[in-house]
């Protein structure tokens, strides 16, 4: 209440806005007292990376070394400097969460307002790799303007009201696929799913019976302390009467979850089976119709339910229910094969199809479970996290599964260059 009261009186439209501009001022009263530490023949520097990240580089007579000499890391000067690391990457933390936040709510910014943003050097790399909207036209926010998938360059007025573009848009622009191809083609890591966000639009039979609830889930069976942690994280809260509840304040609605589950004690024995998703006014709790609800929030409200049916379903991960994820990791592989100029990969539904030099592989989009046709699966060990950096994703979340994939998807298209006897035994059936 304080921060709201305090973000009204500087002239902040949401306490959110007055944390990212005295985060701002705070990062640049320190970068302007940094200077690199110089240790010997060492010098240290603060740098940072594609999505914001802040690391400490060492170099000694201009060549980069792995690691700051151990001898550096006993002086004062290092300690203050590493303290700075820390403290940009709690920023980039919640700067990162924030503006994911504001692009789910449809929050606006004004042109200003994103310049004074843009001196802070966690967010700078954000902004740049962020797709805004701005009457109807989209483009990646940089210094000169918004640059469209084309390389042109949208001028933007001083009075102009932003918001940061979200699946919705593309989807109703018809431009989604021109902006997934221009993230590989710019080789840019966003900070969060935003081109390659998971998409949930209503159905058509949905909106023409103008349906008050959607049962995509129904029945689905979760388990019930793991679901509601993720969903927690996500601004859910239990219900007395229904079950699962996530208010929108802007749009003034409610999004509930039904289920015959008690959300208040985990200590009992059950297995929340799921129900309908409906929607409801946030004042008179009057129902309303899927239609009516905008796109960008049910789609935001079913991603969630979708990512607990996929990840705390009770016989573990449920390749068959999560399609929209199945359908942005296509999308991701086509363009990894494109990039790679891979001729023997084909795309279906669910599966990609490798034709390599000693057989045939099926390789499903949701489990990441490979098989050899005709004949059985094969047992292909998944990239560790040290490994997974190699495999290119324009998004900085976690996602193994995925990178698990589309190595999966390289590693046999070129099968006659294997030189693991585990892997040839299989393929051979030796």
């Amino acid at each position: 209440l304080a921060l709201d009261n305090l973000a009204r009186t500087a002239g902040f439209p949401d306490p959110q806005r007055l944390i990212w501009a005295m985060e701002t001022l705070d990062a640049q009263e320190k970068m302007a007292q940094i200077r690199p530490l110089v240790f010997g023949e060492t010098i240290i520097t603060l740098v940072f990376d594609a999505v914001g990240r802040a690391s400490l580089k060492a170099e000694k007579n201009g060549k980069p070394l792995a690691d700051v000499p151990a001898g550096a890391k006993k002086t004062p000067n290092y300690t203050e400097l590493n303290a700075v690391k820390k403290s940009l990457n709690e920023q980039h933390g919640r700067i990162r969460k924030g503006f994911e936040e504001a692009m789910v709510r449809g929050d606006i910014f004004e042109k200003n307002e994103l310049e004074k943003l843009a001196g802070h050097p966690v967010i700078r790399p954000i902004l740049s790799s962020l797709v805004f909207i701005l009457d109807k036209k989209a483009g990646f926010f940089g210094e000169n303007g918004l640059e469209n998938t084309v390389g042109e360059m949208l001028e933007i007025p001083q009075n102009a009201r932003l918001r940061i573009a979200h699946p919705a848009d593309f989807w109703e622009m018809k431009n989604w696929s021109d902006f997934q191809h221009a993230v590989f083609e710019k080789n840019l890591v966003q900070p969060f799913k935003q081109v390659f966000r998971e998409f949930y639009p209503p159905t058509a039979e949905e909106i023409r019976e103008n349906s008050l609830k959607t049962e995509r889930f129904s029945g689905h069976k979760v388990q019930k302390a793991q679901a509601f942690m993720l969903l927690k994280t996500r601004g859910w809260t239990t219900d007395n009467c229904w079950g699962l509840q996530k208010v929108h304040h802007s749009e003034k609605l409610v999004a509930t979850l039904r289920s015959d589950a008690d959300w208040f004690n985990f200590g009992f024995p059950e297995t929340p089976v799921l129900g309908e998703i409906c929607f409801s006014d946030r004042k008179t709790g009057e129902p309303i119709k899927l239609a009516a609800v905008p796109v960008r929030l049910f789609s935001e409200t079913l991603r969630d339910i979708d990512l607990i049916v996929s990840v705390a379903h009770v016989g573990g991960v449920d390749p068959e229910a999560s399609l929209s994820t199945v359908d942005f990791r296509r999308v991701l592989a086509e363009e990894t094969a494109r990039l790679f100029k891979l001729t023997n990969v084909e795309f279906r539904t669910k599966n990609v199809l490798v034709h390599g030099k000693m057989g045939d592989y099926s390789i499903h989009l949701g489990s990441g479970l490979a098989s050899k046709m005709p004949g059985g699966a094969l047992h292909l060990v998944a990239s560790t996290a040290a490994e997974r950096g190699r495999i290119f994703l324009p998004f900085a979340d976690e996602d193994p599964r995925t990178a698990e994939i589309l190595s999966k998807i390289l590693l046999l298209s070129k099968d006659s260059e294997i030189k693991d006897p585990t892997i040839l035994s299989q393929i051979l059936g030796e």
